[in-house]
């Protein structure tokens, strides 16, 4: 359920014109629901954004 749950929200709450700033160590299912959304998608590196 959290795998169907984390792909499926982040489209329902980003779209296009969207920006997602997205840890590069994210779980699979918060990549593929970032990429479904159709938002821009910015990966940093594990514990350092900036």
């Amino acid at each position: 359920m959290g795998y169907v749950t984390s792909s499926a929200i982040l489209p329902v709450l980003m779209g296009k014109g969207g920006l997602i700033a997205s840890d590069s160590l994210n779980h699979s299912s918060i990549v593929n629901g970032t990429r479904g959304s159709g938002a821009r998608v910015c990966v940093f590196q594990h514990n350092s954004f900036k």
